[in-house]
Order: structure tokens, then sequence, then C-alpha cells
């Protein structure tokens, strides 16, 4: 009964991260990308540098970089972690629709040249962080 209640609760809680909006204007509209190395000029962060952005003002651009394991997707998002690691980091990224979403499990590295748009970076009151990202590179 236990396992159960755990399993509920764990979708319920992935279900309202899917469902969460990102801060930006972004709708399922499709938005300027970019070739990989040609992205506007901005600052690479990784995870762990985008999480100390929590509460700031992110006026950039700013782009995150890294290796990372989608844990949930939906038709226009996905959650991931980075290396597939839970823990106080997690990244919402969007996806317009010309670039299909990542399923889950899938790994991702990005280098500098084809960074995610950071759009925005909160912490919740379990003091875990979650970076709003924008897929801006083109596949």
């Amino acid at each position: 009964m236990k396992i159960l209640a755990a399993l509920v609760l764990g979708v319920i809680f992935v279900a309202n991260i899917l469902a969460e909006q990102p801060p930006s204007t972004a709708t399922r509209a499709d938005w300027t990308l970019y070739a990989a190395g040609h992205l506007p000029p901005g600052k690479p962060l990784t995870d762990e540098a985008a999480a100390k952005l929590a509460g700031a003002d992110v006026t950039g651009p700013f782009y995150l970089f890294g290796s990372f394991v989608v844990t949930a997707s939906a038709s226009d998002r996905a959650v991931m972690r980075t290396n597939g690691k839970t823990g106080p980091i997690r990244i919402v990224a969007i996806y317009p629709p010309s670039v299909p979403v990542p399923p889950m499990d899938a790994k991702l590295d990005r280098d500098e040249s084809h960074g995610f748009l950071i759009t925005d970076v909160r912490r919740g009151g379990d003091g875990k962080v979650t970076i709003y990202v924008r897929e801006i590179t083109r596949p």
C-alpha cells in the first residue's frame, strides 16, 4: 500500500511539473532557432552556476550546457536532470513544434555551441531549484 501511495504521489508530482508553464510568454508557436555554434552572444552556464540565479533577474542571454537525462516528457516539454541524478536541480525545457521533444530516458549532451536558452530560475519551498529553458538550436 505504501508503494502504491508513493507511486501515485510521484505521478502527481511529475504531472504538476510538466503542466507548469515556463515564465516566458512562449506558446506552442515556433520561435527563432539557430545553427549550433551560431547562438546570439551570451554566457554559458552549468546547472550549478545557473542555480545561483534563483530569485535573480535572468537577463542574459544565459545558455545552459551539460549532460542531461530526460526524466519526464510531454507534447511540448521535457523534465531533465544533470546526468540523471536526482538532486536539488531540475530542468524544464520547452520545445517549438518544429523540434521533437526527446523521450523519457533520452540522454542529451549540450556544449557551449548549442546550449538551452535559460528563461527563468526558481527555488521552491522544498529548496529544489527549477531551471526553465527553451530549445533554440536547430536539430
